[in-house]
């Protein structure tokens, strides 16, 4: 269990070796989340480049990333484990840990997670498609408010009413990236922007979805949820390819290159996020997605030749401000409070708080 504030300044003070264990629980988990969303913006990026495929075949591609490596790390685990520890205590599922109906809860969401997760991952391969790399990634990446929002709900996790004012400003920062005809002075909106926006809005409503239930499987092991991902995912895929009529495989080395940097980079992605989320709360780890917009902005302007215009500028820069204060709004809240009142900026602390 993860050690409260209150628990972990006096082991600071009273056990220098601690220093560094609890400076790794504290922080461990975001920078694992910042790995997992540099290694995300490379993933993303190969799928750009895979423009002239359906995103159904470029979404199963993607979905190798978690079936192929997960099987030797389960087996690995599992040659490796403790005959006294077990499978079941090792993999966090299974009888003598968890009663039947805990077991039956923990599969049902491993589920739901998958066909969500996999939803997400189509509407924002349609997202990349339809709009550039970086707009596309702001908006699917402005969640941290929206997943503090949920996991306030569901996890029982600290949310203030500031929590609401960053939302509305967030948001704000989609709709100019959207560009509506206000804004612009057109007469009509764009139909191929507006599609990729609404495919973009949702794969991000999804995702939230998806961080909130990972952090309730947070004591399951990455490569077990990992592992349903992928399968449930590919055969989500397949199907729906199937009956479209796009299955498809890569054209050439170049092509197959890309196609195994994509399964190598989902893989690494998905497998730093989950550990994130078992050292981090939901909505830290959000957040430090949403630098997803720094690395989109840098690769499709070194890679893709494609510069931002004002608009993509501007609404950038809203959903980081929101991001940005909703990582101060973090760290004031885990100070005590007599801290917050002693400080010259109290004001503001007490606005985040």
């Amino acid at each position: 269990m993860e050690q409260s504030m209150g628990e972990t300044i006096p082991l600071l003070l009273n056990n220098t070796p601690q220093i560094n264990h609890t400076v790794t629980k504290r922080f461990g988990g975001l920078l694992l989340a910042l790995v997992a969303t540099f290694i995300y913006s490379l993933a993303t990026l190969i799928i750009k480049m895979f423009h002239n495929y359906h995103p159904f075949t470029v979404s199963i591609w993607r979905f190798q990333g978690m079936i192929i490596p997960s099987i030797p790390v389960i087996m690995l685990h599992m040659f490796c484990a403790k005959k006294e520890e077990g499978y079941a205590k090792m993999f966090g599922i299974g009888p003598g840990i968890h009663t039947a109906r805990e077991n039956f809860k923990i599969i049902f969401l491993i589920l739901v997670r998958s066909v969500v997760g996999c939803t997400s991952t189509v509407l924002q391969i349609y997202a990349v498609d339809r709009l550039n790399l970086a707009d596309a990634s702001v908006i699917v990446f402005s969640s941290p408010v929206f997943v503090t929002l949920t996991a306030h709900c569901f996890l029982g996790e600290k949310a203030g009413w500031a929590t609401f004012l960053i939302a509305i400003l967030t948001f704000l920062g989609v709709v100019v990236i959207s560009r509506p005809p206000i804004l612009t002075g057109q007469s009509e909106m764009d139909a191929n922007a507006l599609e990729g926006v609404l495919f973009a809005l949702g794969s991000m409503i999804l995702a939230t979805v998806v961080i909130v239930i990972l952090r309730f499987l947070r004591d399951v092991h990455y490569t077990v949820v990992t592992l349903s991902y992928g399968i449930m995912g590919s055969l989500e895929c397949v199907c729906l390819a199937a009956y479209a009529g796009v299955l498809g495989l890569p054209h050439g080395t170049h092509e197959w290159i890309l196609a195994s940097g994509l399964v190598l980079f989902t893989f690494l992605g998905q497998t730093f996020l989950i550990l994130a989320l078992k050292f981090e709360q939901a909505g830290p780890v959000a957040l430090l997605q949403s630098t997803d917009v720094i690395f989109s902005f840098i690769f499709q302007y070194a890679f893709l030749g494609v510069s931002p215009d004002g608009y993509s500028l501007v609404g950038a820069a809203i959903v980081i401000l929101g991001v940005t204060l909703t990582t101060l709004r973090k760290w004031v809240v885990t100070l005590p409070a007599v801290d917050v009142q002693n400080n010259n900026f109290n004001i503001c602390f007490k606005f985040l708080r």
